[in-house]
């Protein structure tokens, strides 16, 4: 589907400056998708938190892996406007901090008010590509 004044456009580096998008439309094809190995959407943080009472403490330390995704960021958001939280570049802890407790709340993994996960959590940190490709992956 092309415009009847513009020739058709091959590949989308030879477009001329102002060709219009119906022009582009037909000049990309979408990837096919791995299904095989399929990323979930997000990043992963290993949290550890200080809970000597916990069962699966070792050492009086749980290490719980969350999965922080957009609805995460979007809750931030909304409790950074609300409390009138400095903002994600001036407070970049507090950013991890709580999107991994939103993460952690919504697998059910931690139910403590974040006031408490701050007391408690001694560390944020993501999970690299590497660890994620060591971490067995289960099979059917």
């Amino acid at each position: 589907m092309t415009s009847p004044t513009t020739p058709p456009v091959r590949d989308l580096e030879d477009a001329p400056a102002g060709t219009p998008l119906v022009d582009l439309a037909d000049t990309v094809q979408a990837a096919p998708v791995d299904r095989g190995r399929r990323k979930l959407p997000g990043h992963r943080s290993r949290v550890i938190l200080d809970a000597p009472d916990h069962p699966d403490a070792v050492d009086g330390l749980l290490e719980l892996v969350a999965r922080v995704d957009n609805r995460d960021y979007l809750r931030w958001d909304h409790a950074a406007a609300k409390n009138k939280w400095p903002s994600a570049s001036d407070a970049p802890f507090l950013v991890s901090s709580y999107t991994s407790w939103n993460a952690l709340q919504r697998a059910g993994l931690y139910a403590k008010p974040f006031a408490v996960f701050e007391r408690e959590c001694l560390e944020v940190a993501e999970v690299t590509d590497e660890e994620e490709e060591d971490t067995a992956r289960p099979t059917r």
